[in-house]
C-alpha cells in the first residue's frame, strides 16, 4: 500500500459490530484498493462504477452486479490491480472469513467465483 494518505470509505452499516459484511460508499476518483495491497475482502457493486487498473493500464470496467477482489482472497495473494471509482459507488464488502463461510455453505457460489477468478487470471496473463 502506498504511503500517501487517503480517506477511508463511508461505512453505513455493519453486521455483527465492527466485523462482518459491510456496506461501503466510495466517491468518484477514490480507490477501493491499490495494486499490491493485502487481499482480504471481496466486493460486490451495488451501484455506481469503477475501473480496474493494472500497471497503469485500464484493464476492465465494473458496474452494478459485478464483483471484484476474489482473485486475491481465493489465492491468498496481494491485489493484482487497483480499483478506482469512475462514479460514486456503493459496494457490499465480504471479509475473507465471511466469504469463506458463505462459499463453504454454497459450493456453487464458490465454483462461480473460482471460474471468474480463473478467467480473469488468464485474461491478465494474455496482456
Amino acid at each position: 500500500m502506498s504511503s500517501r494518505t487517503r480517506s477511508g470509505p463511508d461505512v453505513s452499516w455493519c453486521s455483527g459490530g465492527s466485523t462482518g459484511i459491510v456496506r461501503e460508499h466510495h466517491e468518484l476518483g477514490q480507490e477501493v484498493f491499490e495494486q499490491g495491497d493485502v487481499g482480504d475482502r471481496v466486493y460486490v457493486v451495488l451501484s455506481g462504477a469503477a475501473e480496474v487498473v493494472r500497471d497503469g493500464q485500464r484493464v476492465a470496467a465494473l458496474g452494478r452486479g459485478d464483483y471484484f477482489g476474489e482473485m486475491a482472497v481465493l489465492g491468498g495473494a496481494e491485489r493484482n490491480a487497483t480499483v478506482r471509482c469512475t462514479e460514486a459507488m456503493d459496494v457490499l464488502v465480504l471479509p475473507r472469513r465471511e466469504f469463506a463461510m458463505l462459499s463453504g455453505s454454497l459450493p456453487e457460489l464458490r465454483r462461480s467465483f473460482e471460474t471468474t477468478a480463473g478467467e480473469r487470471a488468464r485474461s491478465i496473463g494474455s496482456r
